[in-house]
């Protein structure tokens, strides 16, 4: 049950957020294993508005950030995503090699603290558990 937040900060370019949407749900999906039906996903486009004052530019392109269940993936797996998840991102909005500083970040929360539709995943977990017994 990740939930994904995709910051824009680029101006200039034509976006196609549903294609970054679906494309960033399809690698959390193929990468790392996550549900399709419970992955949610935050597009944030930020690309007329909150420029650096003392430049007037932006310092970033993008930042992505997903929130997880900890334990739930092995360092390679979170390694890819964050690997593909910069190189969509950079493809998507047309981003040239160099540039500025652009970040993708995996957050991984204890599972007694954060869930979805009222209930922790460790409540989940325990719930099932005590379904199969």
């Amino acid at each position: 049950m990740p939930l994904i937040e995709i910051n824009i900060y680029r101006t200039g370019s034509q976006l196609d957020t549903k294609s970054i949407v679906n494309s960033a749900i399809d690698e959390t999906v193929n990468i790392l294993g996550k549900d399709r039906a419970v992955t949610a996903v935050v597009l944030n486009n930020f690309s007329n508005c909150f420029p650096n004052e003392l430049s007037g530019n932006y310092t970033t392109d993008y930042s992505v950030k997903i929130f997880i269940t900890e334990g739930t993936n092995t360092k390679e797996d979170k390694a890819i995503w964050i690997s593909t998840i910069n190189k969509l991102m950079k493809d998507s909005l047309d981003i040239p090699s160099g540039g500025y500083a652009n970040y993708v970040s995996i957050i991984e929360l204890d599972s007694k603290n954060w869930g979805y539709d009222g209930k922790t995943q460790s409540d989940r977990k325990d719930n099932k558990s005590k379904d199969f017994n």
